[in-house]
């Protein structure tokens, strides 16, 4: 059972190795859609995020309107902006597939 989880473990971190900007800040949209709100922890786990990256990505989404915090509930929501940045990565990655494109060098 250890093994299953080690491995586990290492499919996901490969996969988080080669992430977009894009992609972790649409994860943290999707994330924190919800709602009823969603807690900075709850968007931490489900994006795949280091204490300091989801303080970096909340503060870069709450900067430019694509996430609300209630400081009542203390819980983040995904923006009608933030909504709709989601749809459009949704669309670009129909289109071109996250990680297809290489650096291009001139």
């Amino acid at each position: 059972m250890c093994k299953n989880m080690i491995q586990s473990s290492s499919i996901i971190e490969a996969a988080m190795k080669n992430r977009t900007h894009h992609d972790i800040l649409a994860k943290v949209l999707e994330t924190a859609k919800s709602t009823d709100g969603t807690t900075k922890t709850r968007i931490m786990y489900g994006a795949y995020l280091s204490s300091n990256q989801i303080k970096e990505y909340m503060a870069y989404c709450q900067g430019h309107g694509l996430v609300s915090y209630d400081a009542k509930k203390r819980v983040y929501k995904t923006t009608v902006k933030g909504v709709r940045l989601l749809e459009l990565f949704t669309k670009m990655y129909e289109i071109v597939p996250s990680g297809s494109i290489e650096e291009i060098s001139p």
